[in-house]
């Protein structure tokens, strides 16, 4: 087994791309979804000199097969294109001055819907490099730098409420290869964050309900402030909340599709299909949005925590059913019969947890890779 582990990790160094990693997939979407599925999971090795590869191969799987599903979501699998799942030459600059700012810039570790993000380390901090793939884009990445300005401002001091999202460094244009310009937007690095999408990774059968409730308290608790302060998020799915494991930290990400102040107007300003089953009808229809959107799509992540099926609201036997009659108002398809204050919620969820669990008692979440 353990010549296997390592062929697997060797193969995996090499790969230029995702198809390399997963080779040829037949049959429909879900049907190709589905055979990204099998993955080598750390729990299948239980000496500890395995162990410690099969968490590098795990991690490694999980990014690339997160960047086929998106090809594959987009009929583009096959095309054979270089990502940062994998190791691949860069096309990009290995160094980028900006501003009197250097920016180093190594292989991608991250591929989303319309970026790719880069690791760069400047005055000993790590930062990261949300480069858009094309200049198609740079409205959206345009929008994410104006968003998060005035959300986070640089004076802002409160921690009580910023702690949930990401203060943005920089933005600037990166002139490409070909001459068109792509919009570059320099975020922190969150080290020892997960996106809720790794933790169900981790977990395809669910966590147990105690685990999933400081990460929606935060979540709440972040809608909340957001929506004070006059924004929707639009978009909100499992990969753009991140959750830290050991800390109990969550932060809101991905704030390209995000409205401020809405109007009627307003709709969401594009979507990831892969990720369709999170979001509100309204979005789908194509209809105004409102705080209850963001809080649809909030509940939809946590059944999903949950083990449940976030396109029905259907829930595991396990779940309690005062959490499960929580859910289910925040997934009802009218949005005037849905709530629409994530602070009532919070505190609604506190007095759902108090009455079945007491006093709320430390719960460290182990995920895999990580210590």
């Amino acid at each position: 087994m353990h010549g296997d582990l390592k062929a697997a990790a060797e193969s995996i160094r090499r790969a230029k791309c995702v198809e390399d990693v997963f080779g040829e997939l037949t049959g429909s979407t879900e049907e190709q979804r589905t055979q990204l599925a099998v993955v080598l999971h750390p729990d299948r090795y239980p000496d500890r000199s395995e162990q410690v590869l099969a968490n590098e191969v795990f991690q490694k799987l999980n990014s690339a097969r997160s960047e086929a599903e998106r090809k594959v979501d987009q009929g583009i699998y096959g095309d054979r294109r270089p990502t940062g799942a994998t190791p691949a030459p860069s096309s990009e600059p290995t160094t980028v001055t900006v501003r009197g700012h250097k920016y180093e810039l190594d292989q991608p570790f991250a591929s989303g819907d319309i970026a790719d993000l880069y690791l760069t380390s400047q005055d000993r901090r790590q930062l990261v490099l949300k480069v858009a793939r094309g200049s198609q884009d740079n409205d959206l990445m345009q929008s994410e730098a104006s968003i998060l300005k005035s959300l986070y401002p640089s004076t802002a001091k409160d921690e009580r409420y910023y702690r949930y999202l990401v203060r943005l460094e920089d933005s600037f244009l990166l002139r490409g290869s070909r001459g068109s310009d792509r919009r570059v937007n320099v975020l922190p690095y969150l080290g020892g964050y997960v996106t809720l999408q790794q933790v169900m990774d981790a977990y395809p059968d669910g966590l147990d309900f105690r685990d999933v409730a400081w990460m929606a308290k935060r979540l709440l608790a972040a809608l909340g402030f957001v929506h004070r302060e006059g924004f929707l998020h639009g978009c909100l799915n499992p990969s753009h909340i991140l959750v830290h494991p050991i800390r109990h930290g969550a932060k809101l990400v991905d704030w390209c599709y995000a409205v401020a102040h809405p109007t009627a107007l307003d709709r969401v300003k594009a979507m990831s299909p892969r990720y369709s089953d999170y979001c509100a009808p309204e979005v789908l229809q194509k209809l105004p949005l409102c705080p209850g959107t963001d809080l649809y799509s909030a509940a939809a992540c946590l059944v999903a925590l949950l083990g449940g099926n976030p396109a029905t609201g259907a829930l595991p036997e396990c779940v309690p059913e005062p959490v499960r009659n929580f859910l289910r108002s925040c997934l009802l398809t009218s949005p005037a019969r849905r709530p629409d204050d994530a602070w009532d919620l919070h505190d609604e969820l506190d007095e759902v947890l108090r009455r079945l669990v007491g006093r709320p008692t430390y719960r460290p979440l182990a995920m895999p890779g990580m210590a």
